[in-house]
């Protein structure tokens, strides 16, 4: 690990590598935590020491691979003092957050490109008692989260890209945070050998910012989206360039940016990029879109203006219920919000026709569509039954024939009656006739459907139910 990397040439080492990152910092912790400021002292607190033995009751913290030297590690204080254990050990009973920050911000700049690199460990337990990586670049006034570690037993490396958070920044900040719920295993958080570097973009010569064009700059939730990405690419790019577009989250943060669309070109100038944003990214109001290059790497600044996915409205259907195959057309219902439209068999302008669906059921689906455009759906199923149950019920002293009929309807049996009324399923009075003398009644006017024809006189009624063709 670090020793390995000491030499004489070390200071050159630091200042300019090969490939031409530029160290902006590094701390082995051989001089202790100067660089590091604490916000909390006593049980599960950070300290350096070069302290590995769990002390006989405490599990050992795992050799470095170069060489056991000092860290930067969370210590039970009392495991120290009773056990002497001072290594990277924790109380699980003492519940703690414990910060490590850097005391000095780094200037960055002049960067194009920012990457955070350290060695670590951290058992722990997932969600419970684990550490953490944040960034600052307003002076340690807020920090964004980085980066998560539980369950990590030996050392390992970590490297982390700021560029989206830290390039271009003068007072650019690292947190290591200790989360102690209650619960894990030993080795707690420790750390080794930090490394704040950057590309410096050629001296400063190339750069990329996306123009304020991005279109659509809306569109809805769930919906796989084509974008447009326009960006301005200036300096030198080498072969084997890839411009690469990425959508932050729906806060603006591109901590985990999603890639939407990428460019193999070596040309700078003005550059399109088609993109595709996945369906799969949740409704937000402040995304952004940025533009990223590989050779020479640089970050490039976001679009500059939020870009917006809107929720899909929340719709419904109330239940549908059942209707005979020779019931009247009549309007579908219980949409909601609404105002939207209903397509299915037998759907005709919002209306329901039984006979044009058939006997069966059918699906109704419902449409609506907000005033963003987005769009959702809801569907009831729809019996048309054949109703071939129903009974013809003729009256001991009269009869209508016939029936089914297409028009004309007779009464006969008895001229005892004073007039003919017809009425449709729900009740309501649709047609009167008074009595005619030749007992014969028109119904053409009447759609096709059931109906209820009543037979009455001041002391009586009789009911049918007539079938219209």
């Amino acid at each position: 690990m670090k020793k390995l990397l000491l030499s004489a040439l070390s200071a050159l080492f630091l200042s300019f590598s090969s490939a031409g990152q530029t160290t902006l910092f590094q701390d082995d912790f051989e001089s202790g935590n100067s660089n590091w400021s604490f916000n909390g002292s006593g049980d599960n607190a950070w300290i350096v020491n070069n302290t590995y033995f769990g002390g006989g009751f405490v599990t050992d913290t795992p050799n470095q691979p170069g060489g056991n030297t000092n860290y930067m590690h969370i210590m039970s204080g009392l495991g120290c003092s009773f056990l002497n254990a001072c290594n990277a050990n924790f109380d699980t009973g003492s519940a703690s957050l414990q910060n490590a920050d850097l005391a000095t911000g780094v200037d960055a700049s002049a960067a194009s490109s920012v990457s955070l690199e350290f060695w670590y460990l951290c058992m722990g337990a997932a969600g419970t008692s684990y550490g953490t990586a944040h960034v600052s670049v307003d002076g340690g006034a807020t920090w964004a989260l980085v980066g998560t570690y539980a369950g990590v037993s030996s050392w390992t490396q970590e490297t982390i890209d700021l560029s989206a958070q830290a390039a271009g920044q003068s007072d650019v900040r690292v947190r290591f945070q200790w989360t102690n719920g209650g619960s894990g295993l030993d080795p707690a958080f420790a750390v080794d050998d930090v490394t704040i570097s950057a590309m410096m973009g050629g001296g400063g010569s190339n750069a990329i910012s996306t123009t304020n064009d991005v279109s659509p700059a809306a569109w809805c939730e769930g919906t796989t989206t084509s974008v447009t990405v326009n960006f301005t690419a200036t300096g030198t790019y080498t072969a084997g360039n890839v411009y690469t577009a990425e959508i932050s989250d729906a806060t603006g943060s591109f901590a985990s940016p999603t890639a939407i669309g990428n460019l193999s070109s070596t040309v700078s100038g003005v550059l399109t990029i088609p993109c595709t944003v996945p369906g799969t990214l949740p409704a937000g109001t402040g995304y952004r879109i940025r533009v990223l290059s590989t050779n020479p790497s640089v970050t490039g600044s976001d679009n500059g203006a939020d870009l917006v996915i809107s929720s899909a409205p929340t719709v419904t259907q109330d239940p549908f219920t059942q209707v005979c195959v020779y019931d009247q057309l009549f309007a579908l219902t219980g949409g909601a919000p609404a105002g939207g439209t209903y397509t299915g068999p037998g759907v005709v302008a919002g209306a329901f026709d039984p006979g044009t669906a058939g006997v069966g059921t059918h699906t109704i689906v419902y449409t609506y569509t907000d005033g963003t455009g987005c769009s959702n759906t809801a569907q009831q199923a729809l019996v048309v039954d054949a109703c071939a149950s129903i009974a013809i019920k003729e009256s001991n002293k009269m009869a209508v024939y016939p029936n089914p009929t297409k028009g004309e309807l007779v009464v006969s049996g008895s001229n005892q009656y004073d007039e003919l009324l017809v009425f449709d399923i729900y009740n309501r009075l649709l047609v009167k006739f008074y009595k005619s003398s030749s007992n014969r009644y028109d119904l053409s006017v009447l759609p096709r459907g059931v109906f209820i024809v009543k037979i009455r006189n001041a002391n009586k009624e009789e009911s049918f139910r007539v079938l219209k063709l």
